[in-house]
């Protein structure tokens, strides 16, 4: 199978042009593991070639040439091959990692680094530990902790906020606490939510 286009506009063309250093670890934005495969993000088929440069006739985005093949791991390259994921064009000429949620795509982040860059940012790893087998499974009750003051009653704002986040994601079949809130914080994690500053 053949990775969706990154744009949807039929005049772009593979341009000769001499290969650059491909980036050491894949370019998903969180992955750290090494880069194994040149991904070419417009398939060749449609540029008809190999080139690692396109030109593109469109005003809006720039004519290029742009750099258009990056480092992937396996499982990324394999993942945008099966369009479990996609990597788009946004404004500024950014790629842009998307993942497939059921009939959706969730904006995960910018490629890091993006072509033709060798190296990444740093990719922050999330390193917690986590409960495991019985342990995690068989827990029926969270507690969390809410503020109670004269100010501020934080339960009564954690039900009001689950019930409109709720309302916004499941209007016509309400589900209980726990659906909503693992919705909202996958969310969250796939990069589908802007951080706050």
């Amino acid at each position: 199978m053949t990775a969706l286009k990154p744009l949807e506009n039929r005049r772009v063309r593979g341009v000769a042009a001499e290969r650059y250093p491909l980036n050491e670890h894949c370019s998903h934005p969180r992955c750290k593991e090494h880069a194994v495969d040149p991904h070419h993000i417009f398939p060749r088929s449609e540029i008809g070639g190999d080139s690692w440069f396109v030109a593109i006739d469109d005003d809006k985005l720039g004519h290029g040439p742009w750099p258009h093949v990056t480092g992937l791991c396996r499982t990324h390259h394999d993942d945008l091959e099966e369009h479990r994921a996609w990597i788009k064009i946004e404004e500024g000429f950014i790629y842009v990692w998307y993942v497939r949620k059921d009939d959706e795509w969730l904006r995960l982040g910018a490629l890091n680094p993006q072509p033709p860059s060798g190296d990444p940012k740093a990719k922050k790893a999330v390193q917690r530990p986590r409960k495991t087998g019985e342990e995690r499974r068989q827990r029926g009750t969270v507690t969390l902790r809410v503020p109670k003051d004269a100010d501020e009653d934080g339960a009564g704002l954690l039900d009001d906020a689950i019930e409109l986040a709720e309302e916004y994601l499941s209007p016509e079949s309400p589900r209980s606490p726990y659906y909503t809130i693992m919705d909202a914080l996958n969310a969250v994690i796939l990069g589908n939510v802007e951080k706050v500053t």
